[in-house]
């Protein structure tokens, strides 16, 4: 299982990046934290993705099947 890191426009909601697939959700987070340059909160709001917002930015990581 692999985590796919991506980063959306808060005004447009319009996909930004794509930062890659990570091997654990944590690298993941860290991936989405570097662009953002700060700490993130990530809500779960599915069972296979999470969000997190920041004020430019909002961040999502979803599980991706093998």
């Amino acid at each position: 299982m692999y985590y796919r890191a991506e980063v959306y426009r808060v005004a447009s909601d319009d996909l930004l990046a794509d930062l890659g697939h990570r091997e654990t959700r944590r690298a993941a987070v860290i991936a989405c934290e570097e662009h953002a340059l700060q700490t993130l909160v990530f809500e779960e709001r599915w069972s296979t993705c999470w969000e997190a917002r920041a004020t430019v930015y909002w961040y999502r990581i979803r599980i991706i099947p093998e």
